[in-house]
């Protein structure tokens, strides 16, 4: 019988066998072999069950790198993974130990978990040894081809009093609005007044006080009237809350944004877009070699599903 070839399709996604991670141990699969051997000092056990500072680095690297560090300074939380890795090792040696691997459709399992992993770490490794070192160029010509498309939104800053208006006698709320007016007037911090008179749960918290806040989130009607107030004065303004007295501070028009307002989120897209040039390009380096069918292998294969094609 001759040996059988294995490829690995370059878009597979990332599946992390714990089996992978087990040192000195053979992986066979339909005449396939896979040796991972590795020396690493001992930092931790459960029985006979020992851990590595390696194999424990394989393990968090199933969380996303940014979550890592905060996950790692919680004590509690990295006690309980690390007895969680080690009850994932004990399962795998147990399943070698029963033999699992001695098993066809079991070790064909392994083995192809172990492939996409390795088919991962060729994707990161490759990738990784062909991106430039600096994007401002390309960030750039996208900048400048599609300058239209970057603008920056209307944002406003204000600090408001909120009245409930509903099952509310008008005249009641227009004394409020008077009074508040009069006090503002006469001296008194807004502040104060939100503490007095606003009914907005949130001024607890926020003190009235809203910061460079995105136009488009705000209702529409509310939106276009705080777009036409005056700075620096009071203005009652409806919405579906109720009516609120706004003092608005500033108000920037959406507008044409400069290239350094936008210069990092280019940056991150010329380099993803150059990462997936390459990695395309690898993908179809590998896919150029042409596709063999061992005559009658497809028809033994369907047949195990019960399907056959016509």
């Amino acid at each position: 019988m001759k040996r059988k070839s294995i490829k690995v399709p370059m878009y597979i996604i990332r599946f992390l066998s714990v089996a992978l991670l087990l040192t000195s141990q053979t992986l066979l699969a339909a005449e396939q072999e896979l040796h991972i051997t590795f020396d690493d000092p001992e930092m931790g056990s459960k029985g006979e069950t020992s851990l590595t500072y390696a194999e424990l680095h394989a393990f968090l690297s199933a969380l996303p790198e940014e979550q890592r560090r905060d996950f790692l300074e919680s004590p509690d939380r990295v006690s309980n993974f690390i007895s969680t890795s080690l009850i994932s090792k004990g399962m795998a040696e147990t399943a070698i130990k029963d033999g699992a691997l001695n098993k066809k459709p079991l070790a064909a399992r392994v083995y192809v978990a172990a492939l996409r992993e390795l088919a991962l770490i060729q994707q990161e490794r490759y990738v990784s040894e062909r991106t430039l070192d600096d994007y401002t160029a390309q960030a750039r010509e996208l900048f400048l081809s599609n300058r239209s498309e970057y603008v920056k939104p209307a944002t406003a800053t204000f600090d408001q009093i909120l009245l409930i208006t509903e099952d509310v006698d008008p005249d009641l709320v227009g004394e409020k609005v008077e009074a508040i007016k009069t006090q503002y007037g006469e001296g008194r911090s807004f502040e104060a007044l939100v503490s007095e008179y606003s009914q907005d749960p949130s001024s607890a918290e926020n003190k009235g006080r809203f910061r460079n806040v995105e136009v488009s989130r705000l209702e529409p009607d509310f939106a276009k009237a705080l777009s036409v107030a005056p700075v620096d004065e009071l203005s009652a303004i409806e919405s579906s809350y109720g009516l609120h007295v706004v003092l608005l501070h500033r108000y920037q028009p959406r507008r044409q944004a400069e290239f350094d307002d936008v210069r990092s989120k280019l940056e991150l897209a010329a380099r993803r877009s150059h990462e997936r040039r390459i990695l395309q390009s690898f993908a179809n380096s590998i896919a150029a070699e042409p596709l063999e069918i061992r005559e009658g292998a497809m028809e033994n294969f369907l047949s195990e599903y019960g399907v056959r094609w016509e």
